[in-house]
């Protein structure tokens, strides 16, 4: 990749919710985004938990 993937939604169209509070995060069953220790400038891009990483519809885009 040339840059970080920083998608807001799947490739089917539904949103991946933006959560920033650290035990909401701990206790998610679905997926999500957030930037690295809350800080959309620090570098790194958004960041995804698990279950949006394996979300049947896709979290990358095609290719």
């Amino acid at each position: 990749m040339e840059k970080n993937l920083e998608v807001t939604h799947y490739r089917n169209g539904d949103i991946i919710p933006y959560v920033s509070d650290p035990t909401v995060w701990a206790g998610l069953i679905t997926g999500a985004w957030c930037y690295y220790k809350n800080h959309p400038e620090s570098g790194f891009g958004k960041l995804y938990n698990w279950y949006a990483v394996n979300y049947l519809s896709g979290l990358a885009p095609k290719g």
